[in-house]
């Protein structure tokens, strides 16, 4: 994760599209990664599908990245969502089912 953490810093302005989906990343791996994520300001797609994060981490990415331009965030469920491999719907926490009523599937 370094590696991809120091390209992100050094081309900060460039990105339009980041694909990480299938990375088997955890939450520390994507700690690692938001302070780059900060300056990337042109970032208008990102997809984290198939990874594993928790709610946490979910919150500090809100929080801390600059994803004003974000038109299409595609983001697994977070960990304490699932039962027996599956999601639950009643534990998918508000905040994510309201950021996918507004900004759609």
């Amino acid at each position: 994760m370094m590696l991809l953490r120091a390209l992100l810093e050094n081309v900060a302005d460039t990105p339009e599209t980041l694909e990480l989906q299938g990375c088997g990343m955890k939450d520390h791996q994507l700690s690692e990664l938001l302070p780059a994520l900060n300056h990337c300001s042109q970032l208008t797609k990102v997809n984290f599908y198939t990874n594993d994060f928790s709610m946490n981490v979910f919150s500090d990415l809100h929080h801390t990245a600059n994803l004003s331009k974000m038109t299409m965030g595609q983001y697994p469920a977070p960990l304490e969502c699932y039962e027996w491999s599956h999601i639950s719907i009643e534990r998918f926490p508000s905040f994510v089912l309201s950021s996918w009523i507004r900004s759609g599937p």
